[in-house]
């Protein structure tokens, strides 16, 4: 593809602004790669990296990742306690009694079992960040 050129040879006055445009944005995009456009630098949202976790862009996701997947198993023992609750009128003894599997009971970021009050039915998650019913 031949520029448009005048007989001078200098490129015309719309190719020169395409490409400070694209230089500039190029720039902008690589003088923030380390700040993920965020004031925190290395944070994504509002996500708070944990003490000693990944601060890399992939490590954030899979560690966000392991998250959900512990809020998700919070969820899912929390509704097997309601249905225990409407069946029994009361809640169970411990978690063990709901036969969820021992990958359901436990944090899958930290292996800690969950936390569980018989008395109140509340379950929650003892690694910060994570969430509770």
């Amino acid at each position: 593809m031949r520029l448009l050129h005048d007989q001078r040879g200098f490129l015309s006055l719309i190719e020169l602004l395409v490409v400070l445009v694209v230089i500039m944005v190029g720039l902008y995009l690589w003088l923030n790669m380390g700040s993920l456009g965020s004031p925190g630098g290395g944070a994504v949202g509002n996500y708070v990296p944990r003490r000693g976790g990944p601060t890399t862009t992939p490590g954030i996701a899979i560690d966000q990742a392991v998250s959900v997947k512990c809020v998700e198993n919070l969820r899912q023992v929390r509704q097997a306690l309601m249905m225990w609750e409407q069946q029994n009128e009361g809640y169970p003894g411990s978690l063990a009694d709901l036969r969820l599997g021992e990958n359901a009971l436990k944090c899958p970021n930290t292996g800690q079992p969950y936390s569980y009050d018989p008395a109140t039915g509340k379950v929650k998650c003892l690694t910060p960040g994570h969430g509770s019913f």
